[in-house]
């Protein structure tokens, strides 16, 4: 029930999200239906870092299918999507959603975040997902894990505050 959701928590910019769970339970999912509440709600703009979710056709499908209500493809429970619906969610995604695939697929934490830098300054993004946080390439030059984590969430909550960005981290 999307109304007690809504009373249990809130969400506000500069602030972290970690969403986790059981593999293939919809963790991602559960993102990418936070950012269209979040966007149609409170007209956040979203950027999304989501390799996984390559090529970018499927994460247009999985995308107009939240904003739509309708599947892209035939389905008899929720129907298809005609084709003023799909004009209508491809100017709606074009206009919202922003995504960071860095050069040469260069997934490190610095580069991925001044990527979604760059979609605050031009776009104004105010919400920015990292789909999962294992695409992250991970250099821990020596440190301990813990020290890592640490290093890399202090990196996370410089953006966040600097720019007004809530930021979401899914973790497998």
């Amino acid at each position: 029930n999307v109304k007690s959701f809504d009373s249990l928590i809130s969400f506000k910019t500069s602030m972290l999200t970690v969403v986790t769970g059981i593999p293939n339970q919809g963790k991602s999912n559960f993102a990418e239906y936070l950012s269209i509440r979040l966007n149609v709600f409170n007209k956040w703009k979203v950027g999304l870092f989501s390799p996984e979710h390559y090529p970018m056709e499927v994460m247009f499908q999985r995308l107009a299918k939240l904003y739509i209500g309708k599947q892209f493809f035939d389905s008899k429970k929720y129907g298809r999507m005609n084709v003023s619906q799909l004009e209508q969610a491809k100017k709606y995604l074009n206009d919202n959603y922003f995504f960071v695939r860095p050069k040469n697929d260069n997934f490190d934490l610095d580069v991925v975040l001044e990527s979604a830098k760059g979609l605050v300054l031009r776009y104004g993004i105010k919400l920015f997902i990292i789909d999962p946080w294992n695409a992250i390439t991970h250099k821990r030059s020596g440190m301990s894990e813990t020290d890592y984590i640490e290093l890399a969430l202090n990196k996370i909550n410089d953006f966040k505050q600097r720019y007004a960005v809530h930021v979401i981290i899914i973790a497998h």
